[in-house]
């Protein structure tokens, strides 16, 4: 089944409005979120930079930015990646300046083209669940490795390929 509308839990939290708090030299000053990533650059040639985060911000990130896994051949959200998409939707409500790459694999069976095209579309539910939850589009960036970047080589086992079905999240800067 796929979920593309965030849980409840989430929307009953106070909603957060599109506009970020800055502090300038003792003052907050209001900045529209799109003002805030107005230099991203969309484009097809786009080149994305990890962000080089703080240690502390680091640690959460890490602790929340966990892999998305997928079932055979499919790129439905079952019920474990929509309470991890909901910790994710919230950490990037509570860190507004932070932007992600979502890079969705596939196991190695199936053709590369088959499974690039896979991949593609599980970085694509991923980033509209987020995008319903809140989360503003040019925030979330999409890529497919397909079946080239598998976190375990050779499999010959159903929980081996269960590993490398995932999307996995990179910090980017902006």
């Amino acid at each position: 089944m796929i979920v593309l509308s965030c849980s409840h839990s989430l929307q009953s939290k106070k909603q957060q409005s599109d506009f970020n708090l800055t502090k300038s030299k003792d003052k907050h000053t209001v900045v529209p979120e799109n003002e805030l990533f107005a230099s991203v650059d969309t484009t097809d040639e786009a080149v994305f930079t990890e962000a080089q985060l703080i240690e502390s911000l680091l640690q959460k990130a890490n602790e929340v930015l966990k892999p998305v896994y997928f079932e055979y051949n499919s790129f439905q959200l079952d019920q474990d990646a929509v309470e991890l998409l909901v910790k994710i939707a919230e950490f990037l409500k509570e860190n507004p300046g932070i932007r992600v790459l979502v890079q969705g694999h596939c196991d190695e069976r199936g053709s590369s083209e088959y499974n690039m095209g896979l991949g593609e579309n599980r970085a694509k539910v991923v980033k509209e669940y987020l995008i319903n939850c809140g989360i503003n589009s040019i925030r979330v960036e999409i890529t497919s490795y397909g079946k080239e970047k598998p976190v375990i080589l050779n499999c010959n086992d159903q929980q081996c390929h269960s590993k490398n079905r995932r999307c996995e999240f990179v910090p980017l800067t902006r």
